[in-house]
């Protein structure tokens, strides 16, 4: 996860959207929801593509113009894939225990090179759900 200090509204990030997107871009979303579902569950069916948006980010991309070289080189150091944090600034680079490092590096790299203030985090995925105790 790689976050910003810059900040940007929600009500910014929406002003940037269409009043109308074209079907296919609908429909791609669509899909890509569902392969990235079965992604998610197994492994090997994951389909890089699943983490690209055709409805918002392409939209908002100029309002952090560092965003899509940064979630470009995310997927260049071993991230199976990458993409806004709903309207953003945050980032998210989606690899495994053996890439984290490596993806986490070159964000630093990134932020740093380009003059971004900000963090990154290296989380790990909640496996075993909500425990009622």
């Amino acid at each position: 996860m790689v976050v910003p200090d810059e900040e940007l509204s929600t009500a910014e990030a929406r002003r940037a959207l269409p009043s109308h997107v074209p079907f296919t871009d609908a429909v791609h979303n669509v899909s890509a929801v569902a392969l990235l579902i079965a992604g998610l569950a197994h492994r090997e069916d994951f389909v890089p593509g699943s983490m690209d948006d055709f409805l918002h980010q392409p939209y908002r991309m100029s309002l952090l113009p560092f965003a899509q070289p940064l979630l470009a080189r995310l997927r260049e150091a071993g991230a199976a894939g990458s993409c806004w944090s709903g309207a953003g600034s945050t980032m998210l680079a989606l690899c495994d225990e053996t890439a984290s490092s490596v993806v986490a590096g070159a964000a630093q790299e990134f932020l740093s090179e380009h003059s971004v203030a900000g963090v990154v985090w290296e989380l790990d995925a909640d496996r075993r759900g909500l425990q009622l105790t």
